[in-house]
């Protein structure tokens, strides 16, 4: 009788145990008309496998629950594999042979249910070549075509992604993990720039390791304590192609700030240039210590965040009140007086910077206002009122911009939200709608290329549709 052929762990795949040692133990599952031959692996074994790459956050069962948990074989046409659930039936450890050879060929990894970190053997040798990161977990996608755990480029990484490696690299002083951020000639010949663009490039990346390697020696007080917080970025340039004479437009960033935290106090670094190389953002240069420079500051000033004392202050405390915020929001619960005190630490940041780079702080203050009024009692109207004034004051002094058009709809959503709450009976909510009607179609025509006329729009046509169902007279009768 010819025996369908099931993965197996150990020695036909690989895994890390707790002590860190390559382990190999046959606990694969033959059948043989649909009888096991061996047994399935126990949850300990299962267990034991971790992710190669660090800081990955799975899900991993006390000693108490593991009792609880099953480890179940899981076919598909092309292979089979074993899923390891817990007590609840959510997947926590599901390694596959994807091709039937009976070998383990994807290890993947779940955090709440969700697979967040996948490893996979492309050639089918035993080791993984490629790092998925997915769901909650991220969305890079390293590759390491020599199998030995360290990756040398990545096929897809974000901006934030790209800063959080490079905090990384500089805790380890890994110039290797640096160096797979940076634009290399595969990139330059991917982008088709001209001539004089990719030398630029080049000129800026040379001694870029070395420079690198100078800055990991002056941040004495980084470590393995210390956090990412987030990257600040401005808004990304795109540089057509008749302009730079590439054969596409080249998408960048001037520059990025990376915010870390160690020890309780706040650290700066500069990310330098960033450029769009398909799905993933490379470096062009090292990272440098520091505070940002001042947005709009002129150039050759020296005015940063370091000889501003005030801005940084306020920054900092804005960065400590968000972290306050992120807690709150995933506990399920929104503080009106935390969002108006952000709203006024970013009011005297406008303050304290260049008019012309006021744009996204303000943005922010309608984000937080908006947010506070659609959460106040009925009988408070501080954060209604205040950005009702912060409409009035915007769109007076910048009429028809895009920053007008985004603190007027920001006001919109937050009064139809407080009140459609507030509607008592069928005859309200339909007055409620019908003005809601009246002012996005005001806003479509007032914003006709704001970012928040489409949505304006899709509204315009569901609030309709839903005023015109409750005019229909019914249709048929009851017998």
């Amino acid at each position: 009788m010819a025996k369908a052929r099931t993965a197996s762990l150990g020695g036909m795949g690989w895994g890390k145990c707790a002590r860190g040692m390559t382990f190999f133990v046959v606990m694969g599952c033959l059948f043989a008309g649909g009888a096991p031959v061996w047994g399935a692996p126990t949850v300990a074994q299962m267990l034991s496998f971790h992710p190669r790459q660090e800081g990955v956050v799975c899900t991993t069962p006390t000693a108490e629950d593991q009792k609880d948990c099953k480890v179940e074989l899981v076919k598909t046409q092309g292979g089979s594999g074993w899923l390891l659930k817990d007590k609840d039936g959510k997947p926590l450890r599901r390694f596959f042979d994807s091709n039937g050879d009976n070998r383990i060929d994807v290890w993947s990894y779940y955090k709440e249910g969700d697979e967040v970190y996948r490893e996979i053997d492309t050639t089918f040798t035993g080791r993984p070549d490629q790092y998925r990161w997915l769901n909650a977990g991220g969305s890079k996608w390293g590759l390491d075509e020599a199998k030995d755990g360290h990756i040398k480029s990545w096929k897809v990484i974000s901006p934030e992604e790209a800063s959080q490696e490079v905090l990384h690299a500089l805790i380890a002083k890994d110039v290797q993990r640096f160096q797979a951020l940076l634009v290399s000639e595969a990139d330059l010949k991917t982008l088709e720039l001209s001539a004089e663009e990719a030398n630029r490039i080049r000129e800026a990346g040379k001694g870029a390791a070395a420079r690198f390697q100078d800055t990991a020696a002056k941040l004495t007080n980084l470590s393995s304590k210390a956090n990412w917080l987030h990257l600040e970025t401005g808004i990304p340039q795109c540089l057509p192609s008749e302009q730079t004479g590439a054969h596409a437009d080249l998408v960048k960033y001037t520059g990025g700030t990376i915010l870390y935290e160690v020890g309780g106090a706040n650290g700066w670094l500069q990310t330098g240039e960033m450029i769009q190389v398909g799905t993933a953002w490379r470096l062009v240069d090292a990272p440098v210590p520091g505070a940002a420079p001042v947005e709009g500051a002129p150039a050759g000033s020296g005015q940063t965040l370091d000889n501003n004392p005030q801005l940084r202050k306020l920054i900092e405390d804005l960065n400590t009140l968000d972290k306050q915020l992120q807690a709150e929001t995933g506990a399920g619960t929104t503080s009106v007086a935390k969002q108006l005190q952000r709203a006024d630490l970013l009011e005297k940041i406008v303050a304290e910077v260049k008019a012309d780079q006021r744009d996204p702080w303000i943005r922010q203050v309608a984000d937080s206002l908006s947010t506070a009024a659609q959460s106040s009692p009925a009988t408070d109207t501080t954060a209604s009122t205040r950005l009702l004034s912060l409409e009035k004051q915007i769109t007076q002094a910048m009429p028809g911009s895009d920053l007008a058009a985004y603190v007027t709809f920001r006001e919109m959503q937050a009064d139809y939200s407080v009140k459609v709450g507030r509607v008592r009976d069928s005859k309200d909510i339909n007055r409620v709608q019908e003005e809601w009607l009246d002012r996005l179609a005001h806003f479509v025509e007032t914003y006709p290329k704001a970012d928040d006329t489409p949505d304006a729009l899709l509204q315009l046509g569901m609030v309709s549709e839903v005023l015109n169902m409750r005019s229909r007279p019914r249709t048929g009768t009851l017998s």
